[in-house]
């Protein structure tokens, strides 16, 4: 994505969404987490893997 199209780069808001949005809520991290079986070896190269384990984690130890 080009800066004369939109502002911001695709590679920014990606990770901003999956920030904002995956890694906010249990559901969607667990979820995220279980869909990466099929591509673990490529999605654990871009850190999807081990950043879900590690908000998953975090919420358990949070107290409530």
């Amino acid at each position: 994505m080009i800066e004369d199209v939109e502002k911001g780069n695709l590679t920014y808001k990606l990770e901003v969404y999956f920030h904002s949005c995956i890694l906010h809520g249990w559901k969607d991290s667990i979820v995220t987490l279980q869909s990466t079986k099929e591509f673990s070896s490529w999605l654990e190269d871009l850190g999807i893997t081990s950043r879900c384990i590690e908000a998953i984690a975090s919420k358990v130890l949070t107290h409530p």
